[in-house]
């Protein structure tokens, strides 16, 4: 057992508190907020605990790092954080999430009165660069970065909040002026999505989106209506509360349900269930009723939700968006494949960087031998030049990353395979640069008997197979344009 420490005058020490034997001088020794051995001194111990008390009080406040302006980024943040008490739990989880994934253990721990304005743009450029991350994870990251700089601000840390303006400049650096545009669907466009879902691989999720389209409900509220959220017989809805799908835990990344109120008041609501509204429901009891399936899962007391998968378990926001993703992917080939047909074309390709890709999501359709020749896979610089017979010329003066062998790819291929139209692909997918193209940039050509049209693709802060994807539906989306609007028949 410990023996307790005592002055000269029989008073105990406490942790920290000793006395220097050369002086007699009385010293509190501690540990700051950024790892620094510090001391306190007196000639009195009462004088020395005076001092102890107000570097606690300060501590309690921040003061001592806060004012003197050596608090780093997160040290602000955590500050922030605790006072905006008005927020949602869904939302304050998200914050946290996006901060401690991204800022907290790099970028957080920089000294906030030192950061200029390059800084952070130089951050979400690296965010953008180095970790492949959309454009809509900076713009998360600046929400929770900018109103913790304003703090600084307003306490009269820093003169200027360094982030103000950085959004605007990555993305006119960037992106051009069109980025972050979204575009609702159109009429047309809707009747044909739930159109498709009358197919009978998408059959399962047609009640979801009737209820999603003829709601205007947000995900998550769609995601957590409850059977008893609904009144049948006077065909209205109770839109109440929602369901979220975050982290919950400091420790983990790993994503929980939890319910939460609609982000504003205004958002619980009582809205009416239209005829297309109030069949998807019925639709879908039958349909989980045929299976021998429901929704078993509870999330924080609530149960009977309407919506799950075939495991019982309730959708979550990135499981629909994937099967949007599939059923768009699938419908856009479907139409590619019919307006061929009408227009009794047959197609072929040439893939360099695709590697396949473009014919294989052809060859998903059903029907698609009656329009689909083949396909060459021209991976190396040898069997563009000995099977496409891709001239050598154009190989050592253009490259193979070039519009001029995108072109001869096409339309060689084109003769090779005997079809009446033939796409190409070359590029370089990443992640370095390559005959001094950069990543994401790829050269396609559709070639036909009489014309030859060649495109050009930059798809920046995509990785190698994000890139292959984005450019096969980009040029599918060119042919069915062409298709559309020159309405070629042999």
């Amino acid at each position: 057992m410990s023996k307790t420490r005592r002055d000269s005058l029989g008073r105990t020490l406490r942790k920290g508190e000793s006395i220097r034997k050369y002086d007699k001088m009385y010293v509190y020794t501690y540990t700051d907020p950024f790892g620094k051995r510090r001391s306190l001194y007196a000639k009195d111990l009462l004088v020395l605990r005076e001092k102890e008390e107000q570097l606690r009080r300060d501590q309690l406040d921040g003061l001592d790092v806060y004012v003197k302006g050596k608090a780093t980024v997160s040290f602000v943040f955590d500050r922030y954080i605790n006072t905006k008490t008005e927020l949602r739990r869904n939302t304050y989880s998200n914050y946290m999430y996006t901060y401690d994934r991204y800022i907290r253990n790099g970028f957080g721990k920089k000294k906030i009165a030192d950061i200029k304005f390059s800084d952070v743009l130089n951050f979400y450029i690296h965010l953008l660069e180095e970790y492949d991350l959309k454009i809509s994870t900076i713009e998360s990251v600046h929400t929770v970065l900018h109103p913790t700089f304003n703090l600084a601000v307003r306490d009269e840390i820093i003169r200027n909040n360094p982030s103000d303006g950085v959004m605007a400049e990555l993305k006119k650096k960037k992106f051009g002026r069109t980025s972050g545009v979204r575009h609702a669907l159109t009429l047309e466009q809707q009747r044909a999505f739930l159109g498709f879902l009358n197919n009978e691989k998408y059959m399962r999720w047609k009640p979801l989106f009737v209820a999603l389209f003829g709601t205007g409900c947000r995900i998550g509220e769609m995601i957590g209506l409850r059977w008893e959220d609904l009144d049948m017989e006077n065909r209205m809805i109770s839109i109440n509360h929602c369901v979220t799908y975050y982290p919950r835990r400091e420790d983990t990344y790993q994503c929980e349900y939890g319910v939460s109120l609609p982000k504003t008041e205004s958002g619980i609501r009582t809205i009416p269930m239209f005829d297309e509204v109030y069949d998807a429901f019925l639709e879908e009891k039958a349909m989980q009723k045929k299976l021998g399936i429901s929704c078993t899962q509870k999330v924080e007391g609530m149960e009977g939700f309407i919506f799950c998968n075939r495991f019982g378990n309730l959708h979550n926001p990135a499981s629909v968006n994937r099967a949007i993703k599939r059923i768009r992917e699938n419908y856009n080939m479907e139409e590619l494949v019919r307006l061929l047909k009408e227009n009794k074309l047959t197609i072929g390709s040439c893939e360099s960087l695709t590697a396949g890709l473009f014919t294989s999501m052809i060859a998903r359709v059903s029907g698609a031998s009656a329009v689909l020749r083949g396909g060459i896979v021209s991976y190396h610089t040898d069997v563009k030049r000995d099977v496409v017979h891709v001239d050598t010329r154009i190989i050592e003066e253009k490259g193979v990353v070039s519009e001029a062998c995108a072109r001869a790819m096409a339309e060689n291929a084109r003769k090779l395979l005997g079809a009446d139209l033939c796409v190409s692909f070359t590029g370089n997918a990443g992640p370095s640069c390559m005959e001094n193209e950069p990543a994401g940039s790829v050269y396609c050509a559709l070639a036909t008997a009489a014309h030859t049209y060649a495109f050009h693709f930059q798809i920046n802060h995509a990785q190698r197979n994000e890139v292959r994807q984005q450019v096969v539906e980009a040029m599918r989306d060119e042919v069915i344009r062409y298709l559309k609007e020159n309405g070629v028949r042999k």
